[in-house]
């Protein structure tokens, strides 16, 4: 966090009207690199979550104008974890990813990867793209979020969409998920963490579902019940690249977090953030 604070304050010697914002990672930077007010904004890449907070609460302490932050909420506001600064900012959904599934760019990656047959076949069982996928993504956020609220410290590596997705059929084999959870850490028996997944409260699955997870699953629809037959090595770095290209300037105007990012602007002028 000193470093990315550090880098900030020596930018601004030679730029004394520009802004900052500090993101998580490159993806993050890809994300807004088009949206902004490329002249007038730097994009400063902290490496991490706690990076990012970690150099805003400094640059607060030296009253330094112009920075602001933006991280994935991560279930945080579903805790009661909030920021403790004007200048950082959390998405309105899990994080970025979540935010762009949410959207309309979801078509754009449905028209490039999808086959129209096959998409029509699912959700004319009754449940839209969207909802077959939140529901194939809780699984995992909920298993995230209870890891989070009980510092179980499991490695999520081991528990990723990619080993418990089948790719023939779509479905998540959540005992075999629950079991690798807890070989990976979670001290809980089998009973006593299904018990404690159904204590968690209902709430909007856009805020539980981690985005990278629904990218991944995705991604695997996509290869097998959702796909023409020819996306064999279509990767989820592919559908995140389209995801971000797709999002439209209209549609990215209605989200909590392009307000957020509108309203530091007018808070903090002249500094400027956003792409006119």
């Amino acid at each position: 966090a000193g470093d990315v604070a550090a880098e900030v304050v020596m930018s601004r010697q030679v730029a004394a009207q520009r802004s900052f914002l500090l993101v998580e990672g490159v993806d993050d930077r890809r994300f807004f690199q088009s949206r902004l007010a490329q002249a007038a904004c730097e994009i400063v890449v902290s490496g991490d979550k706690a990076n990012a907070v970690g150099a805003i609460q400094l640059l607060d302490r030296r009253a330094f104008r112009g920075a602001v932050a933006v991280v994935d909420d991560d279930c945080d506001s579903l805790d009661g974890r909030g920021g403790g600064s004007a200048n950082l900012i959390a998405t309105d959904a899990h994080d970025l990813e979540c935010l762009l599934l949410r959207s309309p760019a979801l078509d754009g990656v449905l028209s490039e990867y999808a086959a129209a047959d096959k998409l029509r076949a699912l959700e004319g069982r009754g449940l839209g793209l969207r909802e077959m996928l939140l529901a194939r993504g809780l699984p995992f956020g909920r298993l995230r979020w209870l890891n989070a609220r009980h510092d179980f410290r499991v490695n999520f590596e081991r528990c990723g969409p990619y080993r418990f997705v089948d790719r023939e059929t779509w479905e998540v084999r959540e005992a075999d998920l629950r079991a690798e959870f807890r070989a990976a850490g979670c001290p809980l028996a089998e009973a006593e963490l299904v018990a404690a997944l159904a204590a968690l409260p209902e709430v909007d699955p856009w805020r539980v579902c981690q985005g990278h997870d629904l990218v991944d699953i995705l991604t695997i629809g996509l290869k097998g019940v959702l796909g023409p037959g020819h996306n064999n090595n279509l990767q989820s770095a592919q559908v995140s690249a389209v995801l971000r290209q797709a999002l439209r300037p209209a549609d990215f105007a209605g989200t909590g977090l392009h307000r957020e990012l509108l309203g530091w602007e007018q808070r903090n002028s002249p500094f400027r953030l956003l792409a006119a």
